[in-house]
């Protein structure tokens, strides 16, 4: 009886339940791990990890270029038949803008470490990010366009639980030998994770689409 019902329910529906849920349940966890990170980690760490997201947040924009705004499920509306030479296409175009990015950097290292105020490291981990995760934002925005709601909610819920209890060990089992290398072990353990689910949908777009560049998309 109960399957039958939600047999009924419009598939639509199922989708944005779907997909509330999964985004109520990370934003829950980051909640959560708060406490514990301020309990164990200084003013001072926590604040090169503001300074890490704010500045991936800023220079994201320019990496990807806005493409994953409404632009992009009007290209898939339009380009109904060709959405995966669409999506190898501009995912090419935001692996060059970011490997420009990584350009500026290798030649005015000294520059970017005196205007961002992060180590090598964490800018390193930065530009990694800026690679792969365009990737990700591209298949769950096409997922969510086409309803396909099972494996992109498993996905998020997933990588949130796993990222968030991981970083919290690492926290924790760095918090005594290494208290000024607590926001280093936070970002990786978290971003890490993240980065390698993004890498392998960047991977199977690129494959998939077999068209790397497009003037006309």
């Amino acid at each position: 009886m109960i399957k039958n019902k939600l047999a009924k329910i419009p598939l639509g529906v199922k989708s944005a339940v779907v997909y509330t849920t999964a985004s109520v349940f990370s934003k829950g966890l980051s909640v959560i791990t708060v406490p514990i990170f301020t309990r164990l980690m200084s003013t001072e760490q926590i604040g090169i990890v503001n300074l890490f997201n704010s500045w991936v947040s800023m220079l994201v924009v320019f990496v990807n270029l806005s493409l994953t705004s409404g632009g992009y499920s009007v290209a898939l509306q339009e380009y109904s038949d060709k959405r995966d030479e669409y999506q190898s296409s501009i995912l090419t175009l935001t692996t060059i803008m970011a490997l420009i990015l990584l350009g500026t950097y290798a030649i005015f290292p000294n520059q970017w470490h005196d205007l961002t105020g992060l180590s090598f490291p964490l800018l390193t981990l930065m530009f990694v990010g800026f690679i792969f995760t365009p990737a990700q934002e591209f298949w769950l925005l096409r997922q969510r366009f086409e309803y396909k709601y099972k494996l992109a909610g498993l996905l998020t819920m997933g990588t949130a639980l796993v990222t968030s209890i991981i970083s919290v060990i690492v926290v924790i089992n760095m918090s005594s030998e290494y208290p000024n290398r607590l926001a280093e072990g936070r970002l990786f353990s978290t971003q890490i994770i993240s980065y390698s689910v993004a890498a392998i949908i960047w991977g199977y777009i690129l494959l998939r689409g077999h068209k790397f560049i497009n003037l006309h998309y």
